[in-house]
């Protein structure tokens, strides 16, 4: 299975990386691409393994919104890609 994911308020070139190297180490994860001028993040992977790449998506990206003064966290959402990524230059994370 293939799956394409936008990753609208990724701010941080570290916490992407480090969210497809996790990525890369879900069992069942056979193929991860990602760009961060995307921001948008490519996969080949067995079906039943979604839950666990949102879980990794959830704990290692976060964005930034503004409150009045007040610059706080936010958790970045992934959403399905309406086009796809490949336009971008990715680099293969893990390969099998």
């Amino acid at each position: 299975m293939q799956t394409q994911l936008q990753l609208d308020g990724a701010n941080c070139p570290t916490c992407f990386n480090e969210t497809i190297d996790a990525l890369a180490e879900i069992k069942g994860v056979q193929n991860v691409h990602g760009s961060f001028s995307g921001p948008c993040i490519e996969l080949e992977h067995d079906e039943v393994v979604l839950d666990e790449i949102n879980d990794v998506i959830k704990n290692h990206l976060h964005g930034i919104e503004m409150y009045a003064n007040e610059v706080s966290m936010v958790e970045v959402n992934a959403s399905d890609l309406k086009s796809c990524c490949h336009g971008h230059n990715h680099e293969t994370v893990r390969s099998e």
